[in-house]
This record gives C-alpha cells, sequence and structure tokens, in this order.
C-alpha cells in the first residue's frame, strides 16, 4: 500500500474519535467543566469496560464453587470476570505497569493504536482481494465507517481481535509462518472464537497453496512434507489454549471456566435460530432482525467467496447464536470482514460511492447514541 493511503487511514481513525467526541458533546448539551479527554474518556467507559479494567488492576477474584463463575434463573443471576478472556486486560496491565499510566489512559493508547492497525491491515487484506489500491482502500474505510464500527476505537477487544485475525491471514498469504505462530498465540487469547477461527485459516492456508479447491483438496500436497512442516506454526494456538484452560483449571477447578461463566449473561446452549425473538425488548428484535438480514446476505455471497472466507463468516454468526442470544451481534458482525469485501465490489462501483461512505458514517453515530446512553443495542 502506498504511504499516502496508509496516512489516510491513519488520520480517518483519529478524525472518527474527534467526530464521537464532538457529537456527544452536542447531545450533552455541557461538558461540567470537564477537558475534553476527560469527556471523551468518560464516554468510553461503559458496559463492559468494568469487566476489563477489572481484570488488568485486580486479576480474576477467587472462586470458591461453580456459582462463583455465574449464573442466571429468572430474575436472579451472577456474573464473574472469568467470562473475559486475559488478552486484552494483561496488554493493558503491562503497558500500564511500563508507563505508570493508569486503565484509561492505557485503554486509550492503544484504542487509537489498534484501530489504525486495524485500518491498514484491513487496505492490506483488501489489496490482496482485489489487486488494486483504491478498491483495497475502499473496502477499509467502509468497515471503518460502517454502523456499529465504532466498537473499533472503544476499550473493547475488538480491534485487538481485528489486528491479530488479519495479520494471521496475511501471514499466511505472504508465507509468513513463523510470523503466523506468534500471533496465534495471542489471537487464540482474546475471545473464545479466537481458537475457532483456526479452522478457517488453515483452509485458506491450503487455499493459498492450490492444495484446496472449493471442497476438493489436493491429498498429496495436503500430506506433502512441506506442508506438516507448515501446519506447524498453527499449533501455537491450541497450545496457548489449552495453557489457559489449565489456567482456569488450576484457579478455579473448572477447565472451561470461561464457558461457565457465560451462564451470568442468560447464555445457554441451543440450536441457533431458537436464538432469535426469544424475548420481546426493543434490543431483542432488532438484534434479531438484524441476525437474519446478516444470514440472508451471506447466503447471496456464498459463491463470491472461497470455502476459508465463508467458513468464518458462519463461524462468526452461528457461534454466537448457539449460546442462545442475539444480543451484541452487531458487534460481532464489525469481524466479519469477508462480507464486507463482497459488500466493497458492489458498493464501490457506484457513482455515488463516496457520499455512501458519509452516510455510512452518520448511521455510525445514530448507532453511538446506544452506546453512550449505555443501552442494550450497544452491549
Amino acid at each position: 500500500m502506498p504511504r499516502r493511503s496508509l496516512l489516510v487511514l491513519i488520520g480517518v481513525t483519529l478524525l472518527v474519535k474527534v467526530g464521537y467526541l464532538l457529537f456527544s458533546m452536542v447531545l450533552a448539551g455541557e461538558t461540567h467543566n470537564q477537558s475534553l479527554l476527560q469527556h471523551y474518556l468518560n464516554d468510553m467507559y461503559k458496559n463492559d469496560v468494568g469487566w476489563y479494567k477489572t481484570i488488568a488492576t485486580e486479576g480474576y477474584p477467587e472462586v470458591h464453587s461453580r456459582r462463583d463463575l455465574g449464573y442466571s434463573k429468572d430474575d436472579e443471576y451472577h456474573q464473574s470476570a472469568w467470562a473475559f478472556f486475559p488478552m486484552y486486560p494483561l496488554l493493558n496491565r503491562a503497558t500500564m505497569w511500563l508507563t505508570g499510566w493508569n486503565y484509561l489512559y492505557s485503554a486509550l493508547f492503544w484504542s487509537i493504536l489498534l484501530s489504525a492497525s486495524t485500518a491498514i491491515l484491513l487496505a492490506q487484506l483488501g489489496f490482496v482481494w482485489f489487486k488494486n489500491t483504491l478498491k483495497a482502500l475502499y473496502f477499509s474505510l467502509l468497515m471503518v465507517l460502517f454502523p456499529f464500527a465504532f466498537y473499533y476505537s472503544m476499550f473493547y477487544t475488538e480491534a485487538l481481535f481485528m489486528s491479530l485475525l488479519l495479520g494471521t491471514f496475511l501471514a499466511v498469504h505472504h508465507r509468513r509462518y513463523m510470523l503466523l505462530a506468534a500471533l496465534l498465540i495471542p489471537l487464540s487469547l482474546v475471545r473464545p472464537n479466537g481458537i475457532v477461527v483456526l479452522v478457517p485459516l488453515y483452509l485458506y492456508h491450503l487455499e493459498a497453496r492450490g492444495w484446496l479447491m472449493g471442497f476438493s483438496p489436493q491429498w498429496k500436497g495436503v500430506f506433502s512434507r512441506q506442508n506438516i512442516l507448515h501446519t506447524s506454526a498453527f499449533l501455537t494456538a491450541p497450545l496457548a489454549f489449552l495453557a489457559y484452560c489449565y489456567y482456569q483449571w488450576l484457579e478455579t477447578g473448572y477447565f472451561f471456566a470461561f464457558s461457565i461463566a457465560q451462564q451470568g449473561w442468560y447464555r445457554e446452549f441451543m440450536f441457533p435460530l431458537l436464538a432469535l425473538f426469544r424475548q420481546g425488548d426493543a434490543a431483542t428484535q432488532f438484534n434479531s432482525v438484524f441476525t437474519i438480514v446478516l444470514i440472508l446476505f451471506a447466503v447471496w455471497s456464498w459463491r463470491k467467496l472461497p470455502l476459508s472466507f465463508n467458513v468464518l463468516v458462519w463461524i462468526g454468526i452461528l457461534l454466537p447464536l448457539t449460546s442462545g442470544s442475539v444480543t451484541s451481534m452487531t458487534r460481532f458482525a464489525t469481524t466479519l470482514f469477508p462480507l464486507f469485501l463482497v459488500l466493497s465490489a458492489t458498493m464501490e462501483q457506484l457513482r455515488l460511492r463516496y457520499l455512501l461512505l458519509l452516510l455510512a458514517f452518520a448511521l455510525q453515530l445514530w448507532s453511538y447514541t446506544a452506546w453512550l446512553h449505555a443501552h442494550p443495542l450497544s452491549y
């Protein structure tokens, strides 16, 4: 990617944050004599941010029984920090130790850095896909400016997860297997689906080497000595994940404590489609309709994407639904970059394509109001 394009992307990610601040100040009408920085940090400190801060500053809590991990029944529930994976809190804890900053300053630093790296890596992957700089740039801008993409700038795991995920796909494309092995370790410790994306990533590896065409593998290449050697780079992910599970067992007595802790958020295993319209509140209705649209678009995009990207998309859609909830589906959708490749290819051909980017950001600011009010749509 040309240096100018990279500077544009960095500038856009910074301007987006300025837009959040100005939009929030207009809605608030007054700042209560706060500095601009403090106003922005207060806006960021909502929803699950407190959980990550607690883990970073205090560590995971002691567990004396299974119920301490999390449970829910009717209106009674208990939640614990064990529902959250450790990579993002550890990153901030290390930064706080090295710099002496408080948690919010550390999280702001990584928000700026990781949102920019996400935009840059999106453009690089877009160039691999489109073989065209302008199309790659448009693809990246579309993802950054799309409704609900404000999560890339929040003190959440989205930008870290996306940077690592995109980095692994690019490492496979460029045959940088040592880099791949290194990136897979933190990827598997950022969030639960970090280990699951190993499946589409390996399929992409086979496709990139020409050993998988659609559903037809070339077995000679798959079992070649070269591929066996390259496959060993993928082992760092399950090893890191198992090490974390072992740590959970030592601390809580449960190998999959993170999964048990999800019960505190009223999550339970079920057939994916049964998660739709389970409750009558507005957020559940909106998220259910959004999920249906997402599923329909994924079906329509099937023939336009390789098997690896399709598997990545369907894991990203179905895995959250199997937990019995559509909560956060708008957030999870921001990581489904293959669908944006398809959408971008269509929008980029339109005469009003750049006006549509402005419209997308206007809708993003509308979605950002849910975050500012800690509305369930922003969970």
